[in-house]
């Protein structure tokens, strides 16, 4: 019904006026529009994603999206809240900005709202991450393959087969989410991977996403490193 839009555009306006920049305003919503069901509200700059990513958890979590909408709006913002907002770009210095609106099929329990909310958060920040370094992500695989100084004690093959890996997918047939650095040392008797101090970009940037470092390192790359040592000594 008109009622029920305009109480929605109210509950985006409201989440949309103070948003600080840089970080996605997020607001629940108990009871959508009058109709007993939980809604969510996402206001967050404009990026590429954010529809997929959201979904996702929704989906995750095992719940039914009961009404989605996705308005880009342009914003205007001064230091402690919106000033304007409007349509299309009507003033310099404004901004386009997503603003979703998720209502679910029924009424989450309180537990599961606050839940869902901490989800959202870390989804939205994850996207932040990943699309703000995207171009740092390509430039890093474009330095790897023009890296004329490459370890060469990789075979001949091996180094062809990277190379035409890394190649596809640096053609737009990959979506780069984090990219980190690492370096294999001996550690006693095998190989542990440690990862490069300050290399890390998109979603590995997060604290505590170490993954291989601290000796928990892929068993079949450090496999492989292992096997590339042992040929070395075996040449030298």
């Amino acid at each position: 019904t008109t009622a029920q839009q305009q109480e929605i555009a109210a509950q985006m306006l409201t989440a949309a006026m103070t948003r600080k920049p840089g970080k996605a305003a997020i607001k629940l919503v108990p009871d959508g529009a009058g109709a007993g069901q939980t809604a969510l509200v996402i206001i967050n700059d404009d990026m590429p994603f954010i529809i997929d990513s959201l979904t996702s958890e929704v989906v995750r979590r095992g719940l039914q999206v009961d009404l989605l909408l996705h308005p880009i709006l342009n914003v205007a913002r001064d230091k402690a809240a919106m000033s304007d907002i409007a349509t299309r770009i009507v003033a310099a210095g404004m901004q386009a900005e997503s603003h979703v609106y998720i209502r679910f099929d029924h009424q989450l329990p309180q537990n599961e709202a606050d839940a869902l909310v901490a989800g959202i958060a870390e989804v939205m920040e994850d996207v932040r991450l990943a699309t703000s370094d995207w171009r740092a992500m390509l430039a890093q695989i474009h330095r790897i393959l023009n890296d004329e100084g490459a370890d060469n004690s990789a075979t001949p093959a091996d180094r062809l087969e990277a190379r035409a890996f890394l190649t596809y997918l640096y053609e737009n047939n990959f979506t780069f989410l984090g990219y980190r650095a690492y370096k294999f040392v001996e550690k006693t008797d095998r190989i542990v991977s440690k990862a490069v101090a300050d290399s890390s970009l998109g979603i590995l940037k997060k604290a505590g996403k170490i993954y291989f470092d601290d000796d928990n390192g892929a068993p079949e790359a450090e496999a492989l490193a292992q096997r590339y040592v042992a040929d070395i000594k075996t040449s030298a």
